[in-house]
């Protein structure tokens, strides 16, 4: 039987479409030294206007505004996915320690100095093996405990994930002059994004949306408990690890981009599940929406908050994202 859809629920995807749309465009006026208006930005678009604005636009200001709106649509995607699989609104794309390995991957591409390896992809790369070895770790440990569940898999990944941050640490303390250069890439930026990293994010996010919206009836069964899901013919064995490495190697991706973005795959299928519900097949895209929304006017903030001085995105998702998560919770709670 297909899956309808409510006129009201048509009409929130389609607004969420044109804020997230709108959001894009606006990242690309802004800028972090100077307003260009739509006119300007659509003359430059097909090779009019000045030398200055068509260059900035090319180089500087189009890929980074993709790059922020795809992964932050990612991490949108990803996290309604994790908190599905893992029966957990606390969940996010970094719960299971995929974070901490796709952050020792890429501190170790950059002070080793191979992150411009493969044309400029040596960072994504192994920032995502890094994330894929720590969640496979993940799932190795969570075997080990009988009944293997959600439960166990959460906490073999933060034992995981804590051993990999203590690693980190200690790399850090060795890296000594690479040390700033690493500490800036993890605390977030989209700066660093060129063209060659807007495919490999599409195709992150492209994944990461069809894996959501083809498994929704899983995902659906599972946010119900596993016995449910067994009982509706999930098979557990297979779908979880497979959801989990999907949203483990997309999340990895976006963070050997632009680095750690914290809160936005924790509150944008908060916000989503607000306006739409809990089906995952509708819940994936508007989550998607609003993570790129979220990313993009953060990315506004941590280039003009601070004068002449850009700021990491990732402190900006941080400070704006924990009241927003604190109005959802007390939402929750009345």
């Amino acid at each position: 039987m297909g899956q309808s859809t409510s006129p009201s629920i048509r009409k929130v995807m389609f607004v969420g479409g044109i804020v997230t749309l709108a959001s894009l465009i606006l990242h690309i006026c802004i800028g972090s030294y100077a307003w260009y208006s739509p006119a300007q930005i659509l003359s430059a678009l097909v090779g009019n206007g000045s030398e200055q604005i068509v260059s900035t636009l090319w180089d500087l200001r189009l890929p980074r505004a993709l790059a922020a709106g795809l992964v932050g649509g990612t991490l949108g995607i990803t996290g309604a996915m994790f908190q599905a699989a893992l029966r957990n609104p606390l969940s996010d794309p970094f719960v299971l320690g995929s974070s901490s390995g796709a952050a020792l991957g890429g501190a170790l591409a950059l002070i080793l100095g191979f992150a411009g390896a493969f044309g400029g992809l040596g960072l994504m790369l192994a920032a995502g093996a890094g994330g894929i070895l720590v969640l496979t770790l993940s799932l190795l440990l969570a075997k080990r405990f009988q009944p293997a569940s959600a439960t166990t898999l959460l906490l073999g990944g933060m034992a995981v994930g804590s051993m990999v941050a203590g690693l980190l640490s200690v790399l850090l303390i060795l890296a000594k002059q690479d040390a700033n250069r690493v500490l800036r890439w993890l605390f977030g930026s989209t700066s660093s994004a060129e063209w060659i990293h807007v495919p490999w994010l599409l195709g992150a996010l492209v994944v990461a949306l069809v894996v959501a919206v083809r498994k929704g009836r899983a995902l659906n069964a599972l946010a119900l408990g596993e016995t449910t899901a067994a009982h509706l013919g999930v098979d557990l064995k297979t779908v979880i690890p497979a959801l989990l490495a999907t949203g483990t190697l997309s999340t990895s991706i976006s963070v050997g981009c632009v680095g750690m973005i914290g809160f936005v795959g924790l509150i944008a299928p908060h916000m989503a599940r607000i306006l739409v519900g809990a089906d995952m097949r509708r819940l994936a895209g508007l989550a998607g929406m609003v993570g790129a929304t979220m990313l993009l006017l953060s990315d506004i903030l941590a280039q003009r908050l601070v004068g002449v001085i850009e700021i990491p995105v990732g402190a900006v998702t941080a400070a704006l994202g924990a009241p927003f998560f604190l109005w959802i919770l007390s939402r929750k709670s009345d």
